[in-house]
């Protein structure tokens, strides 16, 4: 601890290289030394805020791919989080699919594709081959086929565990409900998909959330899932509108192509 040299007659500082205090007069050796008082450190509001410029923040810029739902955002920002939902055959996991293996050819890393809908991997393929899509990047996560009554059921927080925390890395999640039923278990599980990076700083994997959807079209379950989304996606056979989206003015809606919504009312 520092100390400091002050006057034992007055208290005022004192030089101890002097025999005489310059304010009242007291001779050596009547110094003596007492600790130096740190600053208190903040507390209250202060203590918890940060202030700072945005000088030196990265812009965000969009990676443009060749997949319909690229063409519908305006391309996507590495690190994002893109929440897709429509009803049951609109092609929410086709379209996942293309954009997903794409993406991770142009990052040169993996598509993990944590499936909790499918539990086949014929039909998961079937969701790439459709758009011609290659599976070489592909990786599925899912529960391990156990006849065992007492074994203990995966849950998304395993999955997760597993992932590689890479910004090469894009992960499909599929779906959103299949792996966490209740609201509470929903949120959590759409924040913990922003800590998939090697760094609090740094980019983090690429998401997309499939989401079932109501009778009315709309994302299932509360707003609170949609916000968390950087970008939400509504599928439907004829059209894909984006609702929202954090790099491109919305809402905006792009056409299915006409042929593959004729070949396969899914894709």
């Amino acid at each position: 601890m520092q100390m400091r040299w002050v006057c034992s007659g007055c208290s005022r500082p004192w030089d101890p290289a002097c025999r005489q205090c310059d304010s009242c007069d007291a001779t050596y050796p009547v110094n003596v030394g007492v600790p130096s008082r740190p600053e208190a450190a903040p507390t209250g509001p202060a203590a918890r805020i940060k202030i700072e410029t945005l000088e030196g923040v990265r812009d965000l810029v969009p990676v443009q791919c060749d997949a319909v739902l690229s063409r519908a955002l305006g391309g996507v920002v590495p690190g994002s989080l893109i929440l897709v939902w429509g009803l049951p055959g609109a092609g929410k996991s086709t379209l996942a699919a293309e954009l997903a293996s794409q993406l991770a050819a142009r990052f040169a890393g993996l598509c993990y594709w944590l499936d909790m809908e499918q539990l086949n991997g014929g039909l998961i393929k079937a969701c790439f081959s459709r758009t011609g899509s290659p599976t070489d990047r592909l990786r599925v996560v899912r529960p391990e086929d156990s006849a065992d009554p007492h074994r203990l059921p995966v849950t998304w927080r395993d999955a997760i565990a597993v992932i590689p925390r890479s910004p090469r890395v894009v992960v499909v999640v599929d779906s959103l409900q299949t792996w966490a039923q209740s609201h509470r278990e929903q949120t959590a599980l759409m924040q913990s998909l922003r800590t998939l990076r090697p760094s609090p700083r740094a980019t983090g994997a690429t998401v997309v959330v499939i989401s079932h959807a109501t009778k009315k079209g709309d994302a299932a379950g509360r707003n609170t899932n949609q916000h968390s989304g950087d970008a939400n996606v509504t599928v439907d056979v004829s059209s894909i509108t984006v609702t929202k989206c954090r790099w491109t003015p919305c809402p905006r809606t792009l056409p299915r192509p006409s042929s593959r919504t004729i070949d396969d009312p899914r894709l």
